[in-house]
């Protein structure tokens, strides 16, 4: 039987700390929660949880932690450190790796998907020299101000 919920309780908002906060499982929640799967799963599929989820890990993010630094200001701190790890993973000796960095670059900077074309044991990525070029621009416009970040925070904990 399913029901809609109108109110979130204590336990929904338990549900919904360990699926943004610890990435849990449905199946895990219901587990350690003593709950059943399909209770669960209608919790996170209400409309009132999904209406509140968006404020709940604002609410996480800008929390300070013990250390007085939110999580969003740490996130925030290695955003150069993850951008510069991506680009450097364009070098990987696995083709998959290379191709999966060059996708998620390609995304950020709101290009189309890559067309891939597989064949025995190889994967051929087909872009044209325009779309090179635009990766390539992409990137470096990544790295300016990811870098101008870096030294911001690089100066904050001198």
């Amino acid at each position: 039987m399913s029901y809609e919920i109108k109110k979130l309780l204590p336990r929904h908002y338990k549900i919904m700390d360990l699926l943004l906060l610890l990435g849990k499982k449905q199946k895990e929640i219901a587990e350690e929660l003593s709950l059943t799967e399909q209770t669960v799963s209608s919790v996170v599929n209400s409309r009132v949880f999904k209406e509140h989820l968006p404020g709940r890990m604002a609410e996480f993010l800008e929390k300070p932690g013990e250390d007085g630094v939110s999580a969003g200001e740490l996130l925030h701190s290695r955003l150069a450190d993850a951008a510069k790890r991506l680009c450097e993973m364009l070098d990987s000796d696995d083709d998959r790796v290379a191709l999966r960095a060059a996708q998620d670059i390609l995304d950020r900077g709101g290009h189309a998907k890559i067309t891939r074309t597989n064949s025995v044991r190889q994967s051929i990525v087909l872009i044209d020299d325009k779309t090179a070029k635009r990766i390539e621009q992409t990137i470096l416009e990544m790295s300016e101000p990811l870098q101008e970040i870096s030294e911001f925070n690089s100066e904050l904990f001198l």
